[in-house]
């Protein structure tokens, strides 16, 4: 008998099936709306000439390949940081935050929903609907999932008061996902005051919420954009990020990610970072 035996086919994965199942359909007139990727009047998803000329600066002047260590290249988490807590920011100044450079956004997501274990959270919180692989690592994590309402499915718009009632049922150390913005799949944000607002709910609730920016720079502009972020962070106090590059620098297949998190002391920061490196010491050891 097969080792293999023992285990039977998972479920397909609904937003693969869809990429294989464009790839098999001979038909001209047909598109592909399943993966969030740029692509030209051609079809075509370039390599930015911003990206082609750093990698040609990088080319000219690297020496070595040696691992860059567990939180990967500091001036590539630096430049994360003022993207998101903004240039000089206090939180920066005073100690108070951390970066680690992750496998693409969902190795963010993973650091982060990790720390979240270690931190005595069994339930995470995400939005009805989200994009599908938030739920996916919640669970590979051990951790139960929620669900609180966003989207209102007939008007095509926020429901910030059904957000905000299901959020309330969530339990003093729970965790939360939140999408930042561009949210996934419905593309229907949070304006400045509802992030305020969902910022004040969760500090009152003692929730443990990790903000999801994948899509920085797509909806308004990157300064325009992060606003609602920053505002989040100054009301709940305390945050965890995941950021990624695939979308902003068409970075996909380099999985350029950075987890990040922000705190009211730079002592309980540095202690998460000691945690934060060992999660990635158990998975892929060193970042790209």
């Amino acid at each position: 008998m097969s080792q293999f035996s023992t285990l039977t086919p998972m479920p397909a994965d609904a937003l693969l099936g869809l990429m294989a199942a464009y790839r098999e359909d001979m038909r001209a007139e047909k598109f592909d709306l399943g993966v969030g990727v740029y692509k030209n009047d051609k079809g075509e998803t370039p390599v930015m000439s911003a990206v082609a000329k750093a990698e040609a600066l990088i080319l000219e002047s690297q020496t070595t390949k040696v691992y860059e260590g567990p939180r990967g290249n500091p001036d590539y988490c630096a430049a994360i940081e003022a993207f998101v807590f903004g240039e000089g920011a206090a939180a920066i100044t005073e100690g108070r935050t951390l970066s680690f450079t992750a496998p693409g956004g969902c190795g963010a997501l993973f650091l982060g929903t990790g720390l979240m274990s270690r931190m005595g959270v069994k339930t995470v919180w995400v939005s009805n609907p989200t994009w599908p692989n938030h739920p996916n690592v919640v669970r590979f994590m051990g951790l139960d999932v929620a669900e609180y309402p966003y989207a209102d499915p007939e008007t095509g718009e926020l429901d910030l008061a059904a957000m905000m009632a299901g959020i309330d049922k969530a339990e003093r150390g729970d965790g939360i996902i939140i999408q930042g913005p561009c949210h996934n799949p419905t593309g229907i944000d949070l304006t400045v005051d509802d992030w305020k607002a969902v910022g004040e709910l969760v500090k009152k609730k003692g929730l443990i919420a990790m903000l999801d920016v994948a899509y920085h720079g797509f909806a308004k502009g990157l300064d325009e954009d992060v606003k609602g972020v920053r505002a989040f962070i100054d009301a709940a106090g305390e945050a965890l990020i995941s950021y990624s590059c695939s979308k902003n620098f068409g970075l996909y297949r380099e999985r350029a990610g950075c987890f990040l998190a922000v705190g009211e002391t730079a002592e309980g920061i540095a202690a998460a970072s000691t945690h934060v490196a060992a999660l990635a010491r158990a998975s892929y050891s060193m970042p790209p």
